[in-house]
């Protein structure tokens, strides 16, 4: 497993639909990840490079996409 945004993402799934585990990533955006990053839908999370991954997390980290726990607060409040 590999644990990305305070999510295990299994291995063997492509990266389109370990995505939409995050807690705040849905099929939409998911596809627009995979799509500014130049990702294949098929391509498997255990093929993802260290840029690869160094560049997913920039970029959920640049955009003001709220997910996992950061999302969970703003819906208490």
């Amino acid at each position: 497993m590999v644990y990305l945004l305070e999510t295990n993402l299994h291995e063997n799934k492509s990266i389109f639909f370990a995505l939409k585990k995050i807690y705040g990533i849905g099929k939409s955006r998911a596809f627009n990840i995979c799509k500014t990053l130049g990702f294949s839908e098929n391509l498997k999370v255990k093929n993802l490079s260290e840029e690869q991954i160094k560049k997913l997390l920039i970029l959920v980290e640049n955009s003001e996409i709220l997910i996992t726990s950061d999302l969970k607060k703003a819906k208490k409040t």
